[in-house]
């Protein structure tokens, strides 16, 4: 398992295919006012593997 270190414009791209979530430690700094909320995105995208 591994984990990311939340951290302010980071964005993370990952394999589709492996299971994730969000690691949340401390859910009460969590805030609904979106000037001081979390943005979060997801996106799907298709890419060809390179062979070598």
């Amino acid at each position: 398992m591994g984990q990311v270190p939340a951290r302010c414009n980071r964005m993370i791209f990952h394999d589709g295919n492996i299971l994730h979530t969000g690691d949340i430690a401390d859910p009460s700094r969590l805030s609904e006012d979106p000037s001081q909320g979390r943005l979060t995105f997801k996106g799907f995208f298709t890419s060809q593997r390179h062979t070598t």
